[in-house]
């Protein structure tokens, strides 16, 4: 199992979302196989207990070696394949796909032949999963006072939370494009007609988020609707 080597490089500010999303995504916290992925030329690297996999060059180029032990450094783990003649990297810091800007919990290079080709690796639902989610702003709107709005997701595939007056719950999908949720069902607690007002807005802007995203604080983004803005900026 792949384990993260922690400095003052690794670790960079809490603030900055480069390094603000550690969680199950994090190298530390590897189970089973391990996924980093790139694109122009697509390539994928597939990690497993005992064997490495890669399929490169848009599938033209598959070779398979034994796994070995994984060497630290200060930004993450770096994985010899000298036997195929491969290097993979990881760093423990954001990426977002260039090509679809879907975020995921690590950065990652591989190097083929010695060439470099860089991408993602790990699995962008660990950046959600984990710690509920404090929703601060809702449709841009900002919040009623007293209100309490979160949002939660676990690794099934279902949200749940709290929309100002009732609970939810509902599922959620992940592509390699970005988010969808589905309906939701809540409670029919009746509240003040400000927090009723909110709860609507927070359902109406689920129903729109198509991505999701980071900004410079580490916030979470729920973007959407016709202009892809921010729906639902929450934080830990």
């Amino acid at each position: 199992m792949l384990r993260l080597n922690i400095t003052l490089a690794s670790l960079c500010l809490a603030a900055l979302p480069a390094c603000a999303q550690k969680g199950p995504g994090a190298l530390d916290s590897l189970e089973g196989e391990f996924v980093a992925r790139g694109n122009e030329p697509g390539w994928r690297v597939t990690v497993g207990a005992d064997q490495v996999d890669i399929v490169a060059a848009y599938g033209e180029d598959e070779r398979s070696t034994p796994r070995s032990a994984t060497q630290l450094t200060d930004m993450g783990q770096t994985l010899e394949m000298p036997q195929i003649n491969a290097r993979l990297s990881v760093e423990d810091r954001l990426c977002r796909d260039d090509m679809s800007g879907m975020p995921y919990p690590n950065r990652a290079v591989l190097t083929l032949d010695g060439a470099e080709f860089r991408g993602c690796a790990g699995e962008a639902r660990s950046l959600l999963t984990g710690d509920t989610w404090q929703i601060e702003d809702v449709m841009g709107g900002g919040m009623v006072d007293g209100a309490e709005v979160t949002i939660g997701f676990d690794a099934e595939g279902r949200a749940f939370g709290r929309a100002a007056c009732n609970r939810f719950s509902g599922g959620y999908a992940l592509t390699g494009e970005g988010i969808s949720f589905g309906p939701m069902a809540a409670t029919k607690m009746a509240c003040p007609p400000a927090l009723m007002d909110l709860e609507t807005k927070v359902f109406e802007a689920l129903g729109q988020v198509r991505r999701f995203d980071f900004d410079d604080t580490g916030s979470l983004l729920l973007i959407g609707g016709p202009e892809g803005k921010a729906l639902l900026t929450a934080r830990r």
